[in-house]
């Protein structure tokens, strides 16, 4: 063979081997990444290092891998800037619950006074009558934890979890609350129709969640407000905090800034909130609930800041509220009570004539009437009474016969109910008169009138029902006691 040909044949072979190796090469690459071999194909050669064989033990968890190795790793600092471990912590929330359990005898009540304590995890501690002024919480989980007495003055509770927190009668003056979570707010996660919550809360159960979602009112088994009942939020920040279902059963609302509206309109006993020195924040959150629509939360907070004005007033002042203003409709919260009133002092005056119709006197009910005699209108008029009352005959057929005497008080009693419904309307104004219009539905003609004493029961009846209606159209349509 020529030196020529040999030489192409070479230049041929070799190409092909050329071509070959990287295809190879690309091939064997896609298989691996495939099979999750390779993590990196496209790097330089010299840059792949071979791969460690695999080894048989296992390397130690970190210090982080764990929860208890997190725990442990949290640290605090005291008012005079020193760190202090979890477990000095602990050590102080121990001689603590002994100062209880002892009732002050043993132990040592906890003074975390401007200590540092942000994210702690203090759920479900008892931390009754402890000292957390200035203290930083901010971050805190303190669900279920009692803070029944504890002196929070001027801490920082910013962003903490207070759910199912016990904080009556703790002092918060000059508190930060900005966020914080005072009850269950279900956030739900866009797209996922689902709720999640904030970190370390379980979640909600079901019937509490179509509770939160229909509006209804919340189990009490469910309930997850903080109780704030004689809590003092003086001057306290409250900015964006969370108060659904939080309890306000005689809490001193006096803060600088209030918190979320739609929350705290939800709030339980919202309507016994109460104030020491000045009403301007409650009346500023009422008006910031008739912004918002929140009708019922606007008349609950006039009802508190009613009832705080006449327990100031004087004794003659104050029953007179009480009485006309108070238990009548709440000032107002109550628009339905006056209909109510209405209707059982109906109820209780129909028992009342039907009892005059059964006792002999001249006070009593008279019927009036007008009767055609010979061409001629006469009028009558006569007692409403039991016929076996005025005839003995009457008397001795009725004990014979038990249904006519049956018929008899079923008469009485539509008599005594009829009387009783136009005496509570009785009085009016020139053409409006609905005890006029009522007479205009019997069959016939005729009047009831009332005499002696009975009228005198008559006429306080009327004046009682006349104003109950009065109050009634006041509250309901308008806002007369803002």
């Amino acid at each position: 063979m020529r030196p020529g040909c040999q030489f192409a044949i070479f230049a041929l072979v070799g190409c092909c081997v050329l071509t070959a190796g990287p295809s190879g090469a690309q091939s064997e690459g896609r298989s691996q990444r495939r099979t999750g071999k390779v993590l990196q194909t496209n790097l330089p050669q010299q840059a792949v290092q071979p791969l460690a064989p695999p080894s048989t033990t296992t390397a130690p968890p970190t210090a982080t891998s764990t929860p208890e190795a997190s725990s442990a790793a949290w640290t605090w600092k005291d008012k005079g800037g020193q760190i202090r471990s979890r477990a000095d912590l602990d050590a102080i929330l121990s001689g603590h619950k002994q100062w209880l359990d002892s009732k002050k005898k043993q132990g040592t009540r906890a003074d975390l006074t401007g200590a540092d304590l942000s994210a702690v995890d203090l759920t479900g501690v008892d931390l009754r009558q402890a000292v957390l002024a200035d203290a930083k919480l901010n971050g805190a989980v303190l669900e279920h934890a009692d803070l029944d007495g504890a002196d929070l003055m001027n801490a920082d509770l910013s962003n903490s979890d207070l759910q199912y927190a016990k904080l009556r009668r703790a002092d918060l003056y000059g508190a930060k609350l900005i966020e914080a979570q005072l009850g269950l707010k279900a956030i739900p996660i866009a797209g996922a129709g689902g709720e999640r919550v904030r970190r370390g809360q379980s979640p909600p159960p079901e019937a509490l969640l179509k509770a939160i979602k229909g509006g209804t009112e919340i189990p009490e088994a469910a309930r997850a407000g903080a109780d704030l009942g004689h809590a003092d939020l003086r001057g306290a920040d409250l900015t964006n905090a969370w108060f659904r279902d939080a309890d306000l059963d005689l809490t001193i609302y006096e803060p600088t800034a209030d918190p979320d509206t739609s929350g705290i309109a939800k709030a339980r006993h919202l309507d016994l909130a109460t104030y020491l020195d000045d009403p301007e924040a409650l009346v500023r959150l009422r008006n910031e609930f008739n912004k918002s629509g929140f009708v019922e939360a606007e008349n609950k907070i006039t009802y508190a800041v009613n009832r705080k004005e006449t327990a100031q007033d004087a004794p003659a002042l104050h029953w007179f509220r009480r009485i006309a203003f108070d238990l009548t409709c709440q000032y107002g919260m109550n628009s339905s009570r006056p209909l109510k009133i209405i209707g059982l002092v109906w109820l209780v005056m129909t028992l009342f004539y039907f009892a005059c119709m059964h006792l002999r006197g001249r006070s009593g009910i008279y019927l009036q009437t007008t009767r055609e005699v010979r061409g001629q209108d006469r009028k009558w008029r006569f007692q409403v009474l039991l016929p076996h009352l005025t005839d003995a005959a009457a008397r001795g057929r009725g004990v014979r016969r038990l249904g006519r005497r049956l018929r008899w008080e079923w008469r009485l009693t539509r008599a005594a109910m009829y009387f009783s419904l136009i005496s509570a309307f009785n009085i009016g104004y020139q053409e409006l008169n609905i005890g006029e219009w009522l007479k205009m539905l019997t069959k016939r003609e005729y009047d009831l009138t009332a005499v002696g004493w009975t009228r005198t029961a008559a006429g306080v009846q009327s004046l009682i029902s006349v104003y109950m209606l009065a109050l009634w159209v006041l509250t309901f349509f308008g806002h007369p006691f803002e």
